[in-house]
């Protein structure tokens, strides 16, 4: 059987849209972001600070969860049998 790139980009694409972890840490990314941008934006006054540098202030966070979802990726974590 011959490796192709398509191949192992199927095989990877299987891999990360039927990982649970995947999909809880893409909402907890997006969970975040949005949370913290309406925490943010709620407590806004016209005092100088920069509206969309406090809409995004989550972005930290969720690049974080980001992160882990790209660790549990990389170490080949497979779902359990």
């Amino acid at each position: 059987m011959k490796i192709t790139p398509g191949g192992v980009v199927a095989a990877e694409w299987t891999k990360f849209s039927s990982l649970r972890s995947t999909w809880i840490t893409t909402g907890v990314s997006v969970f975040l972001l949005v949370a913290f941008g309406m925490i943010a934006s709620a407590s806004f006054d016209r005092g100088g600070a920069d509206a969309v540098g406090l809409a995004l202030s989550g972005s930290t966070l969720a690049a974080l969860a980001v992160g882990v979802l790209g660790v549990l990726l990389g170490a080949g974590s497979t779902p359990p049998a």
